[in-house]
């Protein structure tokens, strides 16, 4: 059984509650309904949301709602949840963090199901076409290579179906990642993928260029990667110390000159984004 991780906040989810349907509809069409959708909603104590404004029950068999507002939080506790399903009737196989912003159309849901044995990967894109463009594409070509596994490039968790019996006893730092209460509002991906990858001495992914998930576009001024730049900093500040190789080492230069190159050009907040970023790596 695949067990789908979502939260996000009382805004995100009626935001996207129509297209959030319909991509976990593609996910259990793909698994042949054989599918446990859990949610965790980051609602204020002192919110007039109302669930009733969205029909929950029709895509969640459980949720939780809490008033801690963090991504890393929450994907903790959805950990948890799936591995306290592990004695129950129907045991827990996959678990796939679903983003309330992110979408699964049928041909990516296809691929990771074909390959769910196999640690697959979907790359997400920050796509310029709209949700019905993406959910209407049908592309039965599900060629597969295999890569080698690369946590700066293929960054995101929520691309990965993560066998539950190999992810027992990791868990997301909860000073990275959006959140009221975080340090670093960026980073918590790729610390949880590389203390997953050592523990589980992967070397390669399979993957498809074939099928991509969908992520709506970032802010046309930089804002988000004003917000990032700190945690992003400090990620490399424990990348190099931490774990260090020299492929790292290449990707902060490029990291730094990236950041120098928009400061040249005048990009918007590029200044305070290489800022941030020297701070985080130099002083977190």
């Amino acid at each position: 059984m695949l067990f789908v991780g979502v939260c996000g906040t009382e805004y995100d989810l009626e935001k996207n509650w129509d297209g959030l349907t319909k991509s976990i509809q593609a996910l259990k069409q793909s698994f042949h309904g054989d599918i446990f959708v859990y949610g965790i909603f980051q609602i204020r104590k002192n919110s007039t949301f109302d669930l009733n404004r969205v029909n929950i029950n029709t895509i969640f068999n459980d949720f939780d709602i809490t008033s801690e507002f963090g991504v890393s939080c929450s994907r903790n506790k959805i950990i948890n949840k799936a591995l306290s399903r592990i004695a129950s009737h129907k045991p827990i196989n996959y678990i796939l963090f679903h983003d309330i912003s992110i979408r699964w159309n049928t041909s990516a849901a296809n691929f990771l199901y074909y390959n769910r044995k196999l640690f697959p990967c979907v790359t997400f894109k920050y796509s310029t076409c709209s949700e019905r463009k993406y959910y209407a594409a049908i592309n039965n070509d599900y060629s597969t290579k295999y890569k080698k596994v690369n946590i700066l490039l293929n960054t995101y968790v929520g691309s990965y179906l993560f066998s539950l019996d190999t992810i027992s006893g990791i868990i997301f730092n909860e000073e990275f990642g959006p959140g009221d209460k975080t340090k670093y509002k960026s980073g918590e991906d790729v610390l949880f993928l590389s203390d997953y990858i050592k523990k589980n001495k992967i070397s390669k992914i399979i993957t498809s260029e074939s099928v991509y998930l969908y992520h709506p576009q970032r802010p046309t001024d930089f804002s988000k990667h004003l917000l990032y730049a700190r945690g992003q900093g400090k990620l490399y500040r424990i990348l190099l110390t931490k774990k260090f190789n020299h492929y790292y080492l290449y990707r902060f230069f490029l990291f730094i000159t990236n950041a120098l190159l928009r400061c040249i050009l005048f990009k918007k907040n590029a200044f305070l984004i290489l800022k941030e970023r020297i701070i985080g790596f130099l002083r977190g």
